[in-house]
């Protein structure tokens, strides 16, 4: 008894930069309020177990028997508002690593070990990081399986950030209980086969205003997730999501500051000739997606930002024109392109619009690969339909306003329309032949 007393005093001194030489008398006297102290504490925090009907003390028993004291908790978390090192049960140290970067799930709150249900009141198992002094023996044998413990979770950590590390968080944050939980539940929903529990979690993140300081480690959620599982459907959907419902989330301050990563996002999954190389369905499908959270991000940046859509347009022209580019690469940029409305159609795509037709008639579509073929008749299915959609607007427009307009925008573009996709576009075209078929 008096050489766990003595042990645990001295370490608590050296911990408080004091000498460790001092009188007996004085020790002892500490012990004792000491003991005092955490009895009341026990005490309480044992009723309010019973009162709960438990038969398990928990930690967040102790933090209200504590708050009942007047004491600040003390497990679980630091209310500091600086970063500083706190030990929490001897293996997990909160908001301090070597590393740039560590998992979210080192910063969660932990459950100590259960405390015996018979708790006796004996000062023998109460010492530092919750480790008793009992004797040399055992001291020994907890240190070993210490070791042992931390070298079987490093091990676990090294074996995690090999397969993938998009959910992890920087030691420079300090994250509330309600965001860790949050974030572990965002991640299991957007990981997870249930498409009920993604459609939920991209409503919330089009929602919530409490998810601030966790946009950044979306964003690298979703860049990581690219990179990692280019060919697989449902992760790349889950990333895609997620970035378009931070974009589309009204509560969100300062989402400007992550513009760059939003629009490389967009266009990774409007170009890149690499994802999804043997679901062609899903290739058009991620494709679509990714067109219309283009405009989402050009919709909301539009009064700040005004020079970034007629870049983005610039970019997805130069794709569009270059015969060196792949049919799924083109068919991505028409898709943004299209997406920005048959404006952009008329005054970009229809000067190029034989060259387009022409490359893709002679060499795609009589490709021996099934899903190139699928994908380039796909890209002539909606070239079509874009292209007569300028056609209608025009000449719908004149019809109904019984005079031509001064500068139809397919005027000088339709006799090459017409010699390029031929009576494909008739049912798009209105003069006055359709009075005379009514």
């Amino acid at each position: 008894m008096a050489k766990a007393k003595q042990e645990t005093l001295r370490t608590i001194f050296k911990s408080l930069g004091l000498g460790v030489d001092n009188e007996a008398s004085i020790m002892y006297t500490l012990v004792d309020h000491a003991q005092t102290r955490i009895l009341n504490i026990l005490g309480n925090a044992l009723q309010i177990t019973h009162k709960c009907k438990r038969n398990r003390l928990t930690v967040n028993d102790i933090n209200i028997a504590l708050e009942s004291l007047r004491i600040q908790p003390l497990f679980g978390y630091s209310s500091q508002i600086e970063p500083e090192l706190v030990d929490v049960n001897g293996d997990n140290k909160l908001l301090a690593y070597d590393d740039s970067f560590v998992q979210i799930d080192q910063y969660g709150r932990r459950e100590l070990p259960a405390y015996p249900l018979a708790t006796s009141y004996d000062i023998d198992w109460i010492a530092l990081n919750g480790v008793g002094h009992k004797n040399q023996e055992v001291t020994e044998d907890n240190n070993e399986n210490n070791e042992n413990a931390q070298l079987k979770q490093a091990n676990q950590y090294r074996q995690f950030i090999q397969d993938s590390d998009a959910f992890v968080v920087s030691n420079k944050h300090q994250f509330s209980f309600t965001h860790q939980k949050f974030f572990r539940e965002s991640r299991d929903a957007l990981l997870s086969t249930n498409q009920l529990k993604k459609e939920l979690m991209f409503y919330k993140l089009s929602r919530l205003d409490c998810i601030q300081m966790l946009v950044p480690y979306y964003v690298r959620f979703t860049l990581v997730q690219f990179r990692d599982h280019s060919n697989e459907w449902n992760t790349l959907y889950s990333s895609l999501c997620t970035a378009r419902a931070l974009v589309q989330n009204p509560e969100l301050k300062n989402i400007e500051r992550y513009l760059q990563s939003f629009i490389t996002i967009a266009l990774s999954f409007l170009l890149n000739p690499d994802i999804l190389r043997t679901n062609v369905v899903g290739l058009i499908r991620i494709r679509e997606l990714a067109a219309e959270y283009l405009v989402v991000i050009c919709d909301k940046i539009s009064n700040g930002y005004p020079m970034v859509q007629p870049h983005i347009t610039s970019q997805l022209i130069s794709v569009l024109v270059d015969p060196a580019r792949s049919v799924s690469e083109k068919y991505g940029a028409f898709c943004g392109l299209n997406a920005f409305g048959s404006e952009t159609i008329a005054r970009f795509v229809l000067p190029h619009i034989d060259v387009i037709v022409k490359d893709l008639v002679k060499g795609p579509m009589r490709d021996g690969d099934r899903n190139i073929r699928i994908v380039a008749a796909t890209y002539y299915d909606a070239l079509v339909n874009a292209v007569g959609l300028c056609l209608y607007n025009d000449t719908a427009r004149s019809y109904l306003n019984g005079c031509m307009e001064l500068a139809p925008r397919t005027a000088e573009h339709r006799e090459k329309i017409f010699e390029t996709l031929g009576s494909l576009l008739l049912p798009f075209y209105i003069d006055e032949s359709v009075e005379l078929s009514i």
